[in-house]
């Protein structure tokens, strides 16, 4: 283990270990070979035995499954990608915080595949016919056209489904940069609400940001 982690002495090892620099599933990996192991099994191995029963592997052991309802404390959603039901996703296991639920798309995802490999397990959506909101945040651009920001609050509200959290529209030189954070139910009705913001007089540009 020491040549692993180019280390000289065991106590060097032993503190990386109690600070947490080196994780002790990952010098378990090291011992007994890269061996692929089911999310199950994974999670078994981190978590304690209640919360793993409260879990669901409807899909098999390979697979973690989400309700779209994401009452469940075990999951949460990663705040760095915000993701939503619909979106690709892969769950992150941690100690101290259960599994954290990011999108294959999270600016993160790649640091944490290459860093700790270990902790990565499949997951999707379980789909159910009951509603949930997800937070999404949009970005929007173009022309500072009269009553571009009523337009846009027009649009919102004429949605019954989504529900506002805030606004905020900067203005220069006759051009506007936007921010808006909603709560949506899912991929499909944020891509609906993009779509109609996109039909706004002035609106040029339109794109999911996190």
């Amino acid at each position: 283990m020491l040549k692993e982690y180019k280390l000289k002495l065991a106590q060097d090892l032993y503190y990386q270990i109690s600070t947490g620099k080196i994780d002790p599933l990952q010098i378990k990996e090291i011992l007994v070979g890269k061996k692929e192991e089911t999310a199950k099994q994974l999670i078994t191995e981190i978590l304690s035995k209640d919360k793993v029963q409260e879990l669901e592997f409807s899909g098999g052991d390979d697979y973690l499954v989400i309700d779209n309802n994401i009452k469940n404390v075990i999951y949460k959603l990663a705040p760095c990608c915000n993701p939503i039901f619909g979106d690709d996703i892969f769950g992150f296991v941690t100690i101290k915080e259960g599994i954290k639920i990011h999108r294959t798309s999270c600016p993160n995802a790649r640091q944490m595949v290459d860093r700790y490999p270990y902790r990565v397990i499949k997951a999707k959506w379980q789909d159910t016919k009951k509603k949930s909101s997800f937070q999404a945040t949009i970005r929007l651009a173009g022309t500072d056209e009269a009553g571009i920001v009523a337009q846009i609050s027009h649009v919102l509200s004429k949605d019954i489904g989504v529900q506002m959290r805030s606004i905020n529209i900067d203005s220069t030189n006759g051009n506007f940069d936007g921010t808006l954070r909603v709560f949506v139910n899912g991929l499909d009705h944020l891509d609906f609400l993009m779509n109609k913001l996109r039909s706004i007089k002035g609106v040029l540009t339109v794109t999911r940001a996190d």
